[in-house]
């Protein structure tokens, strides 16, 4: 299995999970599939961040490109999160 392609697709299935949750209601069953999909979703992504990075940019720039995604990522959360 490609890492990178494993690593998109459970971002997108995470994020698509996240939009449809609303729409679970007040049904159980469906708040525990979305709990389910998301957790293991979440996990291959949070999971394959480093080695996709790896794949990448090589080792030797692992720190460097690790800090700039970081950087990335809480840009986007800063921004998103209000806008939720």
């Amino acid at each position: 299995v490609n890492r990178l392609l494993f690593f998109i697709v459970a971002l997108i299935i995470s994020g698509v999970a996240t939009m449809v949750a609303p729409l679970c209601g007040a049904s159980v069953f469906l708040h525990i599939g979305y709990a389910s999909a998301f957790g293991f979703f979440a996990g291959g992504y949070v999971t394959l961040t480093s080695i996709v990075l790896i794949d990448i940019v090589g080792i030797n720039k692992l720190s460097d490109a690790f800090g700039v995604f970081l950087l990335f990522v809480g840009i986007a959360t800063a921004i998103g999160t209000p806008i939720v």
